[in-house]
């Protein structure tokens, strides 16, 4: 197994020190799958104090000492290395009431959540796996440590973990695991929220994330309650290929999964749809105005989930604007760019190519007019068109010098500026604008 040299001689240390020493968890199983880890642990039979006073040279952080873990700086990075231990009960099915060292890596082991992190190698022993770890990796199944109901009811974020284990590495949970997760789901709601968000968001970064959204939207129902409604939500009518819960998952996997923003827009996006559903004279459905009611929908939602307030605000506002049509012309292009910014407009393309894609196979096309916006944007920002206030030819004292006005007038002159160059209505060149405000405002008193 690869162990970086850091690592290596952290446990070294230990072992010459007369304590052993096992790298375990999901460097293990990241290592075994042939994939880099971004970090390692170590687990071991000394002691915190006894940690500490190996690596005496060393910077440590005792902020975890109480549950038995020593950070120790190696190679600029911070190691975790903790005593192996028991876990006393949970309480408050988080967090153990208390721990009990010991000295059996056996012990350790029995306590961690799935097969696939309760492997430990040695340099010494070479691969610790009791509990079958390693054939589960090699048969992609995400299982729990002995009994499946016991470990979600010690800690309910383990729910949420598989989940994401499943969309990130592309497993199957184990049928007796997924049973646990489905009968103990309402846990999540012991949980905070912090932990749960961001869970959740390391699971819409997955290459399975779409499948496991389908699979499981009765557990991502209890950190989101209004996407329920979309749960076997009908869709009428020959364009639809899908309900609303089914259309949205495609939905997910159809953007990059490197951009949260696009990820968590996706999962919301249609989350207005059963608000507004009317049905037409021909038995259609029509969602019309459903983006506006998921974009506030999706702000309640973010911000009970205690989002950052800066996703909360791309994210609602995303929603809002995915369904606008695509432009077809340079001024309407440039209306785009100047309100929403070149990296949202080009989120916006990615989000209507996703939407149309989970449609009906005979409306899922739509690289023509995705290909001509992107050409009227390569035009646009080749030519250096204006489309915002700081690429516009004049600035605040410009209008205060010429039309002897100040504070809000200024402004609003601004604006007037702005949208007369985007809507071509005057060249973008100080003397023009400044001509052009002139002619709109003859005989208004500024």
């Amino acid at each position: 197994m690869f162990l970086p040299d850091n690592i290596r001689v952290l446990m070294d240390r230990l072992e010459k020190a007369g304590y052993r020493a096992y790298a375990v968890g999901g460097s293990v199983r990241d290592s075994l799958m042939g994939q880099s880890a971004d970090d390692y642990d170590i687990t071991t039979t000394a002691l915190p104090s006894e940690i500490k006073k190996v690596f005496s040279d060393y910077r440590t952080i005792d902020i975890g000492e109480k549950h038995g873990t020593i950070t120790v700086i190696s190679g600029g990075s911070p190691v975790e290395i903790t005593t192996h231990r028991l876990d006393g009960s949970y309480s408050d099915s988080r967090h153990p009431d208390q721990v009990i060292f010991t000295d059996s890596i056996l012990a350790d082991l029995a306590r961690r959540d799935f097969t696939v992190n309760a492997i430990a190698f040695s340099q010494s022993e070479g691969l610790v796996d009791p509990y079958n770890g390693c054939a589960d990796i090699q048969n992609k199944i995400i299982r729990c440590v002995g009994d499946p109901a016991l470990r979600f009811s010690e800690d309910a974020l383990r729910i949420m973990r598989a989940l994401r284990f499943a969309s990130v590495l592309g497993f199957t949970i184990a049928p007796e695991t997924e049973k646990a997760i489905f009968r103990l789901k309402e846990n999540l709601h012991k949980v905070s929220a912090e932990r749960l968000q961001k869970e959740m968001m390391k699971l819409l970064r997955g290459k399975n994330a779409g499948k496991v959204l389908l699979s499981y939207g009765e557990v991502i129902f209890e950190l989101f309650p209004s996407l329920r409604a979309e749960y076997r939500h009908p869709q009428i009518g020959k364009k639809h290929a899908y309900d609303v819960w089914e259309h949205t998952c495609h939905t997910v996997d159809a953007v990059d999964p490197n951009d949260d923003y696009l990820r968590l827009v996706m999962l919301f996006h249609d989350v207005g749809k059963p608000t507004v559903e009317t049905i037409r004279g021909n038995g259609d459905s029509d969602f019309t105005g459903h983006a506006e009611a998921g974009a506030r929908i999706t702000k309640e939602e973010l911000t009970r989930m205690k989002f950052p307030s800066r996703t909360i605000e791309q994210t609602s506002y995303l929603v809002g604007v995915h369904d606008r049509p695509i432009p077809e012309d340079k001024v309407t292009l440039k209306r785009y760019l100047c309100e929403m910014g070149e990296e949202n407009f080009l989120r916006y393309l990615q989000m209507r190519k996703a939407d149309r894609g989970a449609l009906a196979e005979p409306y899922r096309d739509i690289s023509e007019q995705l290909s001509h916006a992107r050409s009227l944007l390569e035009q646009v920002k080749g030519a250096r068109e204006c489309y915002s206030l700081r690429d516009l030819a004049v600035n605040g004292e410009d209008l205060e010098n010429a039309f002897s006005v100040s504070g809000q007038q200024v402004g609003s002159l601004l604006q007037s500026a702005l949208a007369a160059v985007i809507e071509e209505k005057c060249s973008n060149k100080k003397e023009n604008i400044i001509q052009y405000l002139q002619t709109e405002n003859k005989g208004d008193r500024l």
